[in-house]
């Protein structure tokens, strides 16, 4: 019951404007940046930590994460009114020649991102591969059902489908080695038997080795995409993509292989986030031991 409450509003949601899941973003980025103030202090310390900040400007990078994590969570809701118009219409892609590739390739993909920027709006992005035999986008699910129904009417949709971690294993193998595409968040916080242990913004952290393991099983190519908000215009957006890491041309045994994968995806999320600090999720216990 709690599940359909969940759709039900994600359905309701779904048909608000743009502007106004912008309104309730801000809103919401103002209310976590007041009401949680043990988190407020972990971005502060952590900005000033790891990129070297200064306790102000620590300040004000962490003010603006809080407003894009609240916008971030708001677009949930938009997640399912994205296609090719919506990115032909509010996406400046980057490196369109990349872009270009990706679609051309028919091999097995694994997309890996982070927490930066408009992360929930890349489900609309993978409506730009209709030629995929699927789509989906592995997340940890919450305890609640309420929201487990928000997120999963929010991000299901024809062949593009959601996924919990802990049930992702063996369905998403098969759907990458049907020559179909999986998509990652890599920038979170893991448990040790889990994870690799690998330098990210200067101290050591947990990364998951899961999406690492699926790659080199499926000997998929591993592609870095990021979609941000433009910092003149938070309405409009910009997808970064890298160059593809091709499991096949890697050597060493597999740990060696899943290891190098996941070197290769914390880069890349490293990369991204020290372009555009203000944009990522520094609330987050990222360092953890």
């Amino acid at each position: 019951m709690r599940e359909l409450w969940g759709s039900a509003l994600a359905a309701w949601a779904s048909g608000r404007s743009g502007a106004v899941v912008q309104w309730v973003g801000r809103f919401l980025g103002h209310a976590l940046w007041w009401a949680l103030p043990g988190r407020r202090g972990l971005a502060c310390a952590a900005l000033e930590r790891r990129l070297d900040l200064d306790p102000q400007t620590a300040q004000a990078v962490a003010r603006t994460s809080f407003l894009h994590t609240g916008m971030a969570f708001a677009e949930i809701f938009l997640g399912r009114g994205g296609g090719p118009r919506w990115v032909a219409q509010q996406v400046t892609v980057e490196n369109p020649q990349l872009l270009g590739q990706l679609q051309a390739s028919a091999r097995p993909v694994v997309v890996v991102s982070g927490h930066l920027g408009a992360w929930e709006l890349l489900v609309a992005m993978m409506s730009l591969f209709p030629h995929r035999p699927g789509c989906q986008v592995v997340v940890r699910l919450p305890k609640s059902r309420f929201l487990r129904g928000v997120i999963f009417h929010a991000r299901n949709q024809g062949r593009i489908r959601a996924v919990g971690h802990r049930d992702a294993s063996l369905g998403v193998l098969a759907v990458l080695r049907a020559g179909g595409m999986a998509a990652f968040l890599v920038d979170h916080h893991c448990r040790r038997a889990e994870a690799e242990r690998l330098p990210f913004l200067g101290r050591e952290a947990s990364v998951n080795r899961g999406p690492a393991v699926l790659a080199v099983r499926a000997q998929a190519e591993v592609w870095p995409l990021f979609l941000v908000r433009e910092p003149a215009n938070w309405a409009r957006f910009r997808l970064l993509i890298d160059p593809p890491l091709d499991v096949r041309a890697l050597g060493g045994s597999p740990s060696e292989r899943v290891r190098e994968v996941c070197r290769f995806a914390t880069h890349a999320v490293e990369r991204a986030v020290r372009r555009y600090p203000e944009q990522w999720l520094w609330m987050h216990r990222r360092w953890k031991l």
